[in-house]
């Protein structure tokens, strides 16, 4: 599979050249409009080259930041970079478990739960990951994947189970799934 930034890297690239291009006859034709018979129709060249090149640089610029910048908040880009280990198995471990307690993700990671709590929390302030911790059941609840961007409203009768009625330890977030633990039924959101 092509790194997704490369691809963007590729655009950016031919649409600077382009508009290179635009900026170059746009200088060229201001230092070429005097000559012109009604000069007007030199320094409208210019300008209009200029205007162009400009706006297309510009646009191409501030596109590439902003699809650079949703791929790394999908989590479709590494962002590995300056990460310690610790913050690297996170990233993966949240990319695969969109809700996980605390204790799992500090079994998964070799630490306690307070140690993997802090961890969540640093990384969140410094806005490498995106979720919450519900204090009620100690569930880290990532907000890192394009389906679980918004955490929704319970679905009709998911505090209870549909099945048997009995009371869920946890709401389900819309595109999980959860187990009822007192029928076995498996509650899809």
């Amino acid at each position: 599979m092509q790194d997704p930034t490369a691809k963007l890297a590729t655009k950016r690239n031919i649409t600077l050249c382009c508009s290179g291009c635009l900026l170059i006859f746009g200088i060229a034709s201001l230092a070429i409009a005097p000559t012109y018979d009604p000069p007007m129709m030199g320094w409208g060249m210019a300008i209009l080259f200029l205007g162009f090149g400009g706006a297309i640089l510009l646009t191409a610029l501030l596109t590439y930041r902003r699809k650079i910048a949703a791929l790394e908040t999908t989590g479709m880009v590494p962002l590995s970079k300056g990460l310690s280990a610790n913050e690297q198995k996170v990233l993966g471990i949240l990319r695969v478990y969109p809700k996980i307690s605390l204790k799992d993700l500090g079994e998964k990671l070799n630490m306690d739960d307070n140690k993997a709590e802090g961890v969540l929390i640093a990384m969140v302030t410094r806005g490498l990951i995106y979720g919450h911790i519900d204090p009620g059941t100690k569930e880290f609840i990532s907000a890192m994947n394009p389906t679980m961007a918004s955490v929704t409203a319970p679905v009709s009768g998911a505090v209870l189970c549909p099945n048997c009625g009995a009371p869920l330890p946890s709401v389900p977030i819309r595109g999980t799934t959860m187990k009822c633990p007192a029928c076995g039924n498996l509650i899809m959101s």
